[in-house]
């Protein structure tokens, strides 16, 4: 017979850790290349901006709210005798949302603004290469007493949108924008590390050949 009373359900719980709270996380934000070039080796291990920029860890605090990345599988139909088998072929990853606070010296915006400038120039229109542009976003979840429980990593990141900020004369509240934050994968320190290091598959000798050959169902 199930208990379905609370204190049944909390102790439960409890030994889980407790119920996670949506408020308590924090966000990393690691400056991308195309705005530490030129620094010191000093400077750019702290991630440090270039003059003129922001550094973002004097903005990452004004995160007010953010999204854990999902995950699903693009999939095809292979059709085994009358019934479609759903065989997926590829991941895929959508953006994660991050909404700050402004500030009236702007360096929030400005900084976002600063990393999709240097994503491609306004003037010429040129892009940069994505590997001066891409950085990590990492994301932290603490627990009532401040403890970290969660991280995820958003690998090769970068801003694809900024919104727009709202004003007018019919209100008094915060200003704030969300970004949108591109990436090619996310990992947590919860998972396997096997589940996200790349694996090379076993190379073997092809011994009528005398090539090498790789055979990705073997590990």
């Amino acid at each position: 017979m199930p208990d379905f009373s609370v204190n049944k359900f909390m102790s439960k719980a409890d030994n889980l850790g407790s119920l996670a709270r949506k408020h308590k996380f924090t966000v990393e934000i690691i400056s991308p290349k195309a705005l530490t070039t030129g620094l010191s080796a000093h400077a750019q291990s702290k991630a440090q901006a270039v003059s003129g920029s922001i550094n973002p860890d004097k903005i990452e605090f004004l995160a007010s709210a953010a999204s854990l990345p999902g995950k699903s599988y693009a999939t095809t139909t292979h059709r085994m005798y009358g019934f479609g088998l759903q065989v997926p072929y590829e991941a895929a990853y959508e953006p994660v949302s991050i909404t700050f606070l402004n500030t009236n010296d702007y360096s929030p915006r400005t900084f976002f603004e600063d990393w999709m400038a240097n994503i491609a120039r306004i003037g010429s229109y040129n892009m940069h290469y994505y590997n001066d542009f891409i950085s990590t976003v990492k994301l932290h979840a603490w627990d009532d007493n401040d403890n970290k429980r969660y991280s995820c990593e958003l690998v090769e990141s970068y801003p694809k949108s900024i919104s727009a900020i709202e004003m007018g004369w019919d209100g008094v509240d915060i200003q704030t924008f969300t970004v949108d934050i591109q990436y090619s994968w996310w990992i947590s320190d919860r998972q396997s590390e096997n589940t996200w290091k790349g694996e090379r598959p076993k190379v073997t000798v092809d011994p009528v050949r005398g090539a090498t050959t790789a055979n990705p169902h073997e590990r």
